[in-house]
């Protein structure tokens, strides 16, 4: 499948276009970042290099599947659900590309006897603070998102911690945040790309968002 990924040199794009071409993909890597895109795929990987919001239809209509794992800078974290909009807004009423949103974990579900958004516990966690604006930036694009019913798009939300790690078995869920069996919430961006290429090639969700954390 010929699959473009938004932010192909953060940890999450770059674990996603490694899994995709392990697997057989066509990957096109589209990143501001020219030279760190080159260093990291190298130079035969097509490379789409520019603002992502700059980006024209023209440019993306050609792809099977389109993930958006751009990150911005935490003073511009507003970025994800204009991109997000955008997006949506070029391929209303179309099959084809499929949009792919990667969502942290702030929109999901979580507490025992008292269920509430993982949103409120991380606005409880003083090393969080910096990145508050792009977690709860994520948790408008699911809200934008789950309202949007004439376009192709899949969102996928993380667990809390996502690490640097090898691939290990998954499991997945719908709106409620996952655990592992030691009961920590976590995957590795490995395993990460591993969701998303299998959820792309054996397509099992539509419209909609669920969540993934290690077993």
């Amino acid at each position: 499948m010929k699959i473009a990924v938004l932010g192909a040199t953060t940890l999450t794009g770059n674990a996603i276009m490694r899994q995709g071409v392990m697997t057989g993909n066509q990957m096109t890597a589209v990143d501001e970042d020219a030279d760190k895109a080159i260093s990291l795929f190298g130079q035969t990987t097509p490379l789409i290099a520019g603002n992502p919001m700059e980006l024209i239809k023209e440019q993306l209509d050609q792809f099977d599947v389109i993930v958006d794992a751009y990150l911005p800078k935490p003073e511009q974290a507003y970025l994800q659900v204009d991109l997000a909009t955008k997006l949506v807004a070029m391929f209303r009423e179309t099959h084809a590309p499929k949009l792919v949103f990667m969502l942290g974990a702030s929109s999901l579900l979580t507490g025992y006897g008292f269920e509430h958004l993982v949103m409120q516990d991380l606005r409880k966690v003083p090393m969080v603070k910096p990145y508050l604006p792009i977690f709860e930036e994520q948790l408008n694009e699911y809200l934008f998102l789950r309202d949007i019913k004439n376009v192709n798009w899949l969102g996928i939300s993380s667990p809390m911690d996502v690490y640097e790690g090898p691939v290990t078995k998954y499991q997945l869920g719908d709106n409620h945040l996952l655990r592992n069996q030691a009961g920590k919430s976590q995957i590795s961006y490995s395993t990460l790309a591993k969701v998303v290429i299998d959820e792309i090639e054996k397509p099992a969700h539509h419209t909609t968002r669920f969540t993934t954390a290690e077993e």
